[in-house]
C-alpha cells in the first residue's frame, strides 16, 4: 500500500480500523531463554536484531561534506535475489483501488513477482479478468532496518504511464509504526518516477493526527490526519537519471539502463545519490560515497517539477479526513525545457520544515522515553518495491478507467533488481 507516492496526496476515505495482533508470550519459556536466544527470537518478528540490541545499522555518525560521505561501513546484509522471494519478502495481494488509484492489482501467484537470472523481478503481467485493471507486483521486506547505508541496483521501466518506486515504510502495508499508521510513522521515497520523466525524486513524508485543524493523539486514524511532505518543494528532491524515448514506435517496454541508488540514513539526516562512486577497501568495506558530476537533462529533458500540480487538492500540509479526500496528483510529464539536476540530495532535520512540523505532535502524544528529536525517522523501516500504472495527476489511466485501452502497453514491463545491500557503520 503506497499511502503517499512521490508527488501525490492520497485520499483518506479508505481508512480502516487499526488491526490488532495479540501477543501471547510463553513467559515460562522466555524466563529460561538465554538473552542471545531471546533477542534472536524477537528479531524474527521483523525488526533488525541490531536495532533490538541498541546497535542500529549506521548508528555512529559518519563524516559528510559537499555531498561526499566518508567512514567505514561493513556489509550487514546482502539479499539473495535468486532465492524464492517468499523467504525474504512479503508479496502483496491487494489492489490500488482505494490506495493510489493506479491500475495495479497486486497479486501473489508467481506471475508478477519472481526471480530470473539471479535477479528479483516485478512485472506488469496481464489485464485483470472481469475488471479494467492490470496485474502487477509489489513486495515489502520481512526485515526492518534502522539507519545505515543502503544500495539498490536496478533496471527501471519507463513509458506507458508506469509508476515504479523504491521506498521504505515502517511496520506493514499500512505503514503501522509506534507513532501510528501512515503518515504518522513516516515514509521515505528513494525513487519515484513516472511515464517519460527523465528524473526520479527523493521525498520524505511525515504527519500528525488532526481534527478541525487541531493536533489530536489518534495516531493518524479516523477522524483524520495532516500530511507533512517535502513534495511542497518537489524540485529540491529531483535528480536526473536518464533520458527516455516514449515515441509510439519505441513505447513498448522501454527501461532505463541499470542504475544504482545509494541511500544513507543517520539520526537527523537522510541522503540519496544516483550512480555515485563507491570506494571500498581491501576488506570490501565501504570507505566513501562520492557524487558523480552533476548531470543535466538531455534533448528530451524535462524541467524538474516545481510545486506539485495538485488538481482539486489541498496543499501538502492540509488536513485529510474521511469527509475531505483528495486524489493523488503529480506534475504533468509534459513539463517543457531542460534543467540541471543534482546527482544527490540531503534532508537534514534542522533545515527540513515538513520534518520539523511534526515535533509538536510527537511531544504532545508520546512520553519522552518513547520518541526522539528525529521522529518519525528514528524507527525501523522496511524496504518496498512496486510497479504501479497510472493513477497520478495527468495520467491517461487509473483504477478501472482506461487501464487496458490507454495503458495496456505497460503489460510486460519489468522492474529488475540485481542487488540490494545494507552496510552498518563501525
Amino acid at each position: 500500500l503506497k499511502w503517499f507516492r512521490g508527488f501525490c496526496l492520497l485520499e483518506s476515505s479508505w481508512l480502516v480500523p487499526q488491526l490488532c495482533f495479540p501477543h501471547q508470550p510463553l513467559m515460562s519459556l522466555v524466563a529460561l531463554m538465554p538473552m542471545s536466544m531471546l533477542l534472536t527470537f524477537i528479531g524474527l518478528a521483523g525488526a533488525d536484531s541490531d536495532f533490538l540490541r541498541g546497535r542500529s545499522a549506521g548508528r555512529e555518525r559518519a563524516r559528510f561534506e559537499g555531498g561526499k560521505l566518508t567512514g567505514t561501513f561493513t556489509l550487514h546484509k546482502q539479499y539473495d535475489l535468486g532465492a524464492d522471494p517468499l523467504h525474504a519478502w512479503d508479496v502483496a495481494n491487494y489492489s490500488d483501488e482505494h490506495l493510489t488509484r493506479s491500475c495495479a492489482n497486486y497479486i501473489n501467484d508467481g506471475s508478477t513477482v519472481f526471480t530470473k537470472d539471479g535477479n528479483l523481478v516485478l512485472r506488469v503481467h496481464s489485464a485483470c479478468q472481469g475488471m479494467d485493471c492490470l496485474t502487477s507486483g509489489r513486495v515489502m521486506s520481512k526485515q526492518g532496518f534502522k539507519y545505515g547505508l543502503f544500495s539498490f541496483t536496478a533496471r527501471v521501466p519507463k513509458c506507458n504511464d508506469i509508476w515504479p518506486a523504491i521506498w521504505l515504510l515502517p511496520g506493514d502495508k499500512n505503514g503501522l509504526g509506534p507513532y501510528g499508521t501512515w503518515p504518522c510513522s513516516g515514509e521515505i521515497d528513494i525513487l519515484e518516477t513516472v511515464g517519460d520523466h527523465n528524473f526520479g525524486t527523493f521525498n520524505l513524508v511525515s504527519g500528525r493526527g488532526n481534527k478541525n485543524a487541531e493536533i489530536v493523539c489518534n495516531k493518524c486514524s479516523a477522524p483524520g490526519y495532516m500530511v507533512s511532505s517535502t513534495l511542497r518543494n518537489s524540485s529540491a528532491g529531483a535528480y536526473f537519471v536518464e533520458d527516455v524515448d516514449c515515441s509510439t514506435e519505441r513505447s513498448d517496454h522501454v527501461t532505463w539502463k541499470e542504475h544504482t541508488w545509494v541511500f544513507h540514513w543517520e539520526p537527523g539526516k537522510l541522503t540519496t545519490w544516483i550512480d555515485p562512486i563507491i570506494e571500498k577497501d581491501q576488506y570490501e568495506r565501504v570507505r566513501s560515497v562520492t557524487p558523480r558530476q552533476q548531470a543535466a537533462g538531455g534533448s528530451n529533458g524535462h524541467a524538474a517539477p516545481m510545486e506539485p500540480s495538485l488538481q482539486n487538492a489541498e496543499p501538502a500540509s492540509a488536513a485529510h479526513t474521511l469527509e475531505s479526500a483528495t486524489a493523488p496528483s503529480i506534475p504533468s510529464s509534459a513539463a517543457p525545457g531542460n534543467h540541471s539536476y543534482p546527482a544527490w540530495k540531503t534532508y537534514e532535520k534542522s533545515t527540513t520544515e515538513p520534518w520539523k512540523e511534526v515535533d509538536q505532535y510527537m511531544e504532545m502524544c508520546f512520553p519522552p522515553d518513547a520518541v526522539t528529536a528525529n521522529a518519525p525517522f528514528d524507527i525501523p523501516f522496511k524496504i518496498v518495491f512496486n510497479v504501479a500504472v497510472g493513477g497520478w495527476g495527468g495520467a491517461r489511466c487509473g483504477w478501472q478507467k482506461d487501464c487496458l485501452s490507454a495503458c495496456g502497453g505497460a503489460i510486460g514491463s519489468e522492474l529488475v533488481i540485481s542487488d540490494i545491500s545494507v552496510w552498518q557503520s563501525l
